[in-house]
């Protein structure tokens, strides 16, 4: 276990140190590709993320963070999250979520610094989910971009339905509203996202983003994530129709430790996460 630890402190360091991962932007919500978990699986998360990237994905599902063995029939639980990655640009993403009232709500807040050339300097995260009914959630979040002397901020709002299997997790349909509060410049979007778990070893999900888009089933994102040992799991992706994503989770105890690579045809660009309730 120490050694998980260690590696886990050297992820924070190094990410703090120097900051860094892919610098896709999905407009109106911070960066898609905030941690490795999802980044493996194709930058889906609208429907499947179950950590502080909610925040960026759909802030319905913060009330569903899962920390490992903690006890969520607590007041409160809290949990963060720190990726670094490589690539032609490095950033810093930094997550703390919140669930209290087993999980009747979720909070979080994110971080991210791209540096070098990258087109955004400074980008921050808020988010809030509540469960409305014995299958619904709701949730808003704000996303603030700084870069150079200008700045804009989106807000987002988000909604998730549950539908119950006959054994396992329920499948899970999420659809998130994106600047809510559209200009001219910056639209509103419209981004659908699906999570099939298939038993306790397979999830799948697929994202839809910009559905008022003509050519919307173009813009599509998907992956699958396959538990091929009690501590671990590997997963694939397909981003933006064109990039292949691959990955690998390690669970164990309070303690995750996620990668991933993303085949960008002019760059490669790797990821890692670390997280630890708290």
């Amino acid at each position: 276990m120490r050694i998980y630890a260690t590696l886990l402190c050297v992820v924070l360091l190094l990410g703090i140190a120097s900051a860094g991962h892919c610098q896709w932007w999905w407009m109106g919500v911070m960066n898609d590709m905030t941690t490795a978990r999802w980044a493996g699986m194709g930058g889906t998360g609208i429907a499947a993320a179950n950590d502080a990237a909610a925040i960026d994905f759909n802030p319905a599902n913060l009330p569903n963070m899962q920390f490992d063995s903690v006890d969520m029939g607590g007041p409160l639980t809290w949990g963060g999250t720190a990726t670094y990655g490589g690539g032609m640009d490095d950033d810093l993403s930094l997550k703390v979520g919140a669930v209290g009232e087993g999980g009747k709500w979720g909070a979080g807040l994110g971080y991210e610094r791209p540096s070098g050339s990258g087109w955004h300097s400074n980008i921050y995260g808020l988010g809030y989910g509540a469960v409305c009914g014995p299958r619904w959630s709701w949730g808003v979040s704000a996303t603030r971009d700084e870069w150079d002397s200008r700045s804009e901020t989106w807000v987002n709002a988000g909604a998730l339905y549950a539908i119950p299997q006959p054994q396992g997790a329920p499948i899970k349909v999420g659809l998130i509203i994106s600047n809510i509060l559209e200009d001219n410049n910056d639209p509103r979007m419209y981004n659908l996202g699906v999570a099939v778990p298939i038993g306790e070893k397979i999830l799948l999900a697929a994202d839809y983003w910009d559905l008022t888009d003509e050519d919307w089933w173009k813009h599509w994102n998907c992956g699958v994530e396959v538990a091929v040992a009690p501590e671990w799991c590997v997963r694939v992706g397909r981003f933006d129709e064109d990039f292949t994503t691959v990955g690998a989770g390690f669970r164990q105890g309070r303690l995750s430790l996620d990668a991933a690579y993303i085949d960008f045809p002019w760059e490669e660009q790797w990821l890692v996460s670390g997280s630890i309730p708290f």
